[in-house]
């Protein structure tokens, strides 16, 4: 056990751990194939290869708009530096996040929200089975990693597994306006942001005020924050906080920014030990956490 009560130190992803295996309406079986991400994962072992996850409890779909096959509906000119976008540079991760968006499609056309909502209601219990079999004690999901709500049927149908399943703590950021009025009916296992850049800054806090959400700020630096920030004003919206994986920690000097020690300290991070994902450890975006808005700055901490 590490310092944190009910948390293990896993040294490897389990080979089953990221296959969420499920069935459509129309009888065919499918598989949804969830990702290790070192951001976002409870537990994982910082090596010469970097940070790897060891919890595959995040999941992807292509990044970009439905004119190039993505599921980014909202997509505006900042997305294109971005993250999930740079993933798909390497052939395992785009075959896994189209074959992903493919697969939940055909559950959609075939049985609309409630198919779909069946099979975020698999991947959720996956995720909680895995996560519980080594004794943690709250289970976390991260939707869209790379990706985002495609139509409202998905959105309708992730907010009803979560409250299928409101003890998994899943959290998303989305630029799909038009999917937040159903998201927010996921109840207190969901948190929800709309994700505002300066290309969608007004339409998407207009959006958060109304459904009473916080917003993620995406800005590339402290200056150009603040000039967001002042735009944003006028809208009742909650005050914003710095993601520490884009600030503090990104110039501290002490390994990669994205993780922390496997005891949920900083400064217990060490080469070659085991580690904590940021977000899992942080929890400012999490159900559990504060409820404020969050900035992510592309010049960490700058």
């Amino acid at each position: 056990m590490s310092g944190a009560v009910g948390r293990v130190v896993r040294r490897s992803l389990p080979s089953s751990a990221s296959e969420v295996l499920s069935e459509c309406s129309c009888g065919a079986s499918v598989v949804v194939r969830l990702s290790a991400d070192s951001k976002t994962s409870p537990a994982g072992v910082w090596t010469e290869k970097g940070a790897t996850a060891v919890y595959a409890n995040a999941i992807a779909t292509t990044a970009g708009p439905a004119s190039v096959g993505g599921s980014c509906p909202g997509f505006t000119e900042a997305c294109r530096s971005c993250y999930g976008k740079s993933l798909e540079r390497y052939t395992a991760f785009e075959r896994l996040a189209a074959d992903n968006l493919a697969t939940l499609r055909h559950v959609e056309e075939c049985g609309g929200t409630r198919a779909l909502a069946r099979v975020f209601v698999d991947i959720l219990d996956h995720v909680a089975e895995h996560q519980r079999r080594d004794g943690l004690e709250r289970v976390t999901f991260r939707w869209n990693m790379s990706g985002d709500v495609w139509s409202e049927k998905c959105a309708r149908a992730i907010a009803s597994a979560h409250r299928a399943r409101p003890e998994v703590e899943g959290w998303l950021y989305t630029r799909t306006l038009s999917a937040v009025r159903h998201l927010v009916r996921g109840g207190d296992g969901l948190r929800v942001y709309v994700s505002l850049d300066q290309y969608n800054l007004e339409r998407g806090a207009r959006v958060a005020s109304r459904w009473g959400v916080p917003v993620a700020l995406l800005a590339d630096d402290r200056d150009h924050w603040r000039a967001l920030w002042e735009r944003v004003q006028a809208f009742d919206i909650p005050g914003a906080r710095l993601c520490p994986a884009s600030g503090k920690w990104a110039n501290d000097g002490r390994g990669p920014a994205h993780v922390v020690g496997a005891d949920g300290r900083r400064g217990s991070l060490a080469f070659g030990g085991s580690v904590r994902g940021a977000c899992d450890a942080c929890r400012l975006c999490l159900p559990s956490g504060l409820g404020s808005s969050v900035v992510f700055l592309r010049r960490g901490g700058s």
